[in-house]
């Protein structure tokens, strides 16, 4: 399941989308990767920040499809890798949505606080990002053992 409670826009579907992983990165490493579509959902469950403003929701509760995950048969017990992002087009323009790891979201529950907003995060390194560097990741991986 990937779910995001973000500032998406109701005006236009989230589309979340798969590819094959691995446990060092996307598969194949160095590309081109496939992006195989998953569901488009549309943005609901209107709700408020501390500023009046309307932050909605969109997720999903399914099963990814065969071609989406990789055998990692050299990193056991987990075996199999996959790789989720979720994207929006709004005005022409594709929005890539960001990830955190479990101590990025304490930066950001920590950061919200300080600020009294959903956005005191940003500019505050709470996203995850690629190894030495400070690009943003915008996808999840996700392992199971079988």
């Amino acid at each position: 399941m990937h779910h995001a409670l973000i500032k998406f826009s109701n005006a236009s579907q989230v589309k979340f989308e798969c590819a094959k992983a691995s446990h060092y990165g996307l598969y194949p490493f160095g590309g081109p990767v496939v992006w195989l579509p998953v569901a488009n959902v549309t943005p609901s469950g209107a709700s408020y920040d501390t500023q009046g403003n309307v932050v909605y929701s969109a997720g999903l509760n399914m099963t990814l499809p065969a071609g989406c995950w990789k055998d990692d048969a050299a990193y056991s017990p987990v075996k199999w890798f996959t790789a989720i992002r979720a994207t929006q087009v709004i005005s022409g323009s594709t929005t890539e949505y960001k990830t955190f790891t479990k101590t990025g979201l304490a930066c950001l529950g920590k950061e919200n606080g300080l600020a009294a907003t959903w956005f005191g995060w940003v500019g505050k390194s709470c996203t995850a990002t690629y190894s030495g560097s400070t690009t943003e990741i915008p996808y999840v991986i996700i392992n199971a053992a079988s």
